[in-house]
């Protein structure tokens, strides 16, 4: 899958999501979700990062991601 692929070059990965809001009009809503990450790659390096993803949903037998934005934050060791 596209995920295995983009997480093969990572020894390890932490990944915790918070919800930050959901506003729900109708059949569409917008989501704010924040996100951590501690991330060792191949040759044992580390990072934090932390980022915010904006979403619009679309309600269609179930909601739907209709747009996704992601706003990444880098946090030096």
């Amino acid at each position: 899958t596209a995920w295995r692929g983009a997480m093969a070059s990572f020894q390890k990965v932490w990944f915790m999501a918070f919800p930050g809001s959901i506003k729900i009009d109708g059949d569409r809503a917008e989501m704010r979700v924040h996100t951590f990450e501690y991330l060792v790659d191949a040759s044992g390096n580390a990072r934090l990062q932390s980022g915010v993803y904006q979403d619009k949903l679309v309600r269609r037998d179930g909601w739907q991601f209709a747009e996704r934005q992601f706003s990444p934050q880098e946090m030096p060791l």
